[in-house]
């Protein structure tokens, strides 16, 4: 058997088996990995070993988004190449580097066994947490031959960890095209709510895997959805939108804070529900609204979120 999806989690609050989602503030550590119930590779099949390897953790992660981006912002650094970089970090997974971690013949974690999570120094001598895009940008880190193990985690799950770990920075891919993400843009883009389940639902559309359909009723769950905000005249604070096809305006709204800020690094972030955006698209006369601009998006029309009709007297924004 081979590459068994299993769930990692170092437990500091034993009241977690009693929950139906995983809260991040019981366990210091979650990911996922893959065990591998076979025999250590001997010399004589090592190579064929190895390759095999490599070639299933390259198929099971291999984040061409986050990749190309981090490859831009090398091309190009700069705030808003950056900032491209974090938003693509909010979806999808990646990879960390755990070789030299204490690994019984079979691949797998025996009780005090140590793990070892690959990282180095950063600018200004702070600690750095490393993740990759692919196991063969953990391979680059290495002489050729060596035996590479890796560990799959959600790209948010790594932003995570560095705040757990009080880290100075994420660095993406670092044997280069790389990436240096701060400390204080993670902090940005987790203290910040978010929708996962709705960006989830766009990159699935953008797949063909699911349908319209299916994106609205995720929009409709009533989830955190944020808005930008043209704060620069303290007197006149406008709500980021956009003119839609039939000549309206449209709410531009987002799944996380990253989001807002790679497509308009000048606004200010602030945090909605669905159901109050949809009151305000009713109470405001807006056409619709479009989703994550900078993709994979979406736009809903006003008559699609049930958002025509009679305003709402009594609605206050953000209830």
């Amino acid at each position: 058997m081979r590459s068994l999806p299993i769930n990692i989690a170092f437990v500091i609050d034993n009241t977690l088996g009693n929950d139906e989602r995983l809260d991040f503030a019981k366990v210091e550590f979650a990911a996922v990995g893959f065990a591998d119930a076979v025999p250590e590779p001997t010399p004589s099949n090592l190579t064929e070993g190895e390759t095999r390897q490599s070639d299933q953790a390259h198929t099971l992660v291999d984040n061409t988004i986050v990749r190309q981006a981090v490859a831009a912002f090398a091309a190009e650094p700069g705030q808003r190449r950056a900032l491209e970089v974090l938003r693509t970090c909010m979806f999808g997974d990646l990879l960390f580097d755990i070789t030299g971690s204490e690994l019984s013949a079979t691949g797998q974690f025996e009780a005090g066994a140590r793990m070892q999570i690959g990282g180095g120094t950063g600018p200004g001598g702070g600690r750095a947490l490393f993740a990759y895009t692919r196991n063969d940008e953990i391979a680059r880190m290495y002489p050729p031959g060596t035996r590479i193990r890796s560990m799959v985690t959600p790209a948010v799950g790594a932003l995570e960890l560095v705040r757990r770990q009080h880290d100075s920075w994420l660095y993406i891919d670092p044997a280069g095209p790389t990436c240096a993400i701060s400390a204080a843009e993670v902090d940005f883009a987790l203290r910040n709510p978010r929708n996962e389940p709705l960006k989830a639902a766009l990159a699935a559309l953008a797949a063909g895997d699911i349908d319209r359909k299916a994106v609205l009723a995720a929009f409709l769950e009533d989830g955190p959805l944020l808005l930008g905000l043209d704060d620069a005249t303290p007197d006149n604070v406008s709500v980021g939108s956009t003119t839609l096809p039939d000549g309206s305006t449209g709410l531009l709204g987002f799944t996380s804070a990253p989001e807002v800020v790679a497509f308009r690094p000048s606004d200010a972030v602030t945090a909605f529900t669905t159901r109050a955006v949809v009151e305000m698209i009713r109470n405001e006369g807006h056409g619709g609204i479009v989703i994550n601009p900078s993709g994979p998006t979406i736009a809903l029309s006003a008559a699609e979120i049930g958002a025509t009709g009679p305003k709402s007297p009594r609605f206050t924004p953000g209830s």
